[in-house]
């Protein structure tokens, strides 16, 4: 008998895990819950929902739609989610209707980022909901990362073209310190932003 409760005890354990991790929701109206999340997608519509568990044996968990929510956290990973975001301000015909963004680096200046392939994301085109690929002039854009200055929360998005990344970066950050972000890094490319923000985080 000793043996079969030994057994036991780490089975139930692992399951727990798997089925629920850690984290919170902040709903529309900035309350916030703790608890174990999991989250479901629907087979039928592609809807995605978050199931809160407030204890691993939870009999009768919340569950919120994505349009309830303004943030989640399950596990290490945080999702911010938009909701009638229009993304580039050059291009108001990209929309996303509801979206989640997961967030990259956190600080002073946040980094987000939108995977645009993946099978949730939605796109307005005035028949419905359909999973989006972005277009720019430039081509397709399947990640988009975000700009986030946490005391207003000005958002600005960076598009991949080269010619139009350092007009944004400089409607973010400011001049001055893009000249900075240019000299410690060389040529401005979008695959850096990740260093830009760490920098500007660190130093300013």
């Amino acid at each position: 008998m000793k043996y079969i409760i030994t057994a036991i005890i780490p089975f139930l354990f692992l399951t727990s895990k798997l089925f629920s991790q850690n984290g919170y929701v902040i709903l529309e109206n900035d309350s916030l819950i703790e608890g174990y999340i999991k989250t479901e997608i629907s087979f039928m519509d592609g809807q995605k929902d978050v199931e809160l568990w407030r204890t691993p044996r939870d009999k009768d968990p919340l569950k919120f739609n994505l349009d309830e929510i303004k943030e989640y956290k399950k596990n290490k990973g945080i999702w911010r989610i938009f909701k009638n975001y229009h993304p580039f301000k050059d291009n108001m015909s990209i929309y996303f209707e509801l979206v989640e963004a997961e967030f990259l680096i956190q600080g002073n200046v946040e980094l987000l980022f939108i995977n645009n392939q993946q099978s949730n994301v939605s796109s307005y085109t005035g028949g419905g909901l359909i999973p989006a690929i972005i277009d720019q002039s430039t081509g397709k854009q399947p990640i988009i990362y975000i700009l986030n200055n946490k005391d207003d929360n000005y958002l600005v998005a960076l598009p991949m073209s080269p010619k139009l990344l350092r007009p944004a970066l400089v409607d973010f950050f400011d001049e001055s310190i893009v000249i900075k972000f240019e000299s410690v890094y060389g040529k401005l490319k979008l695959n850096k932003v990740k260093k830009y923000v760490r920098y500007f985080n660190e130093n300013y």
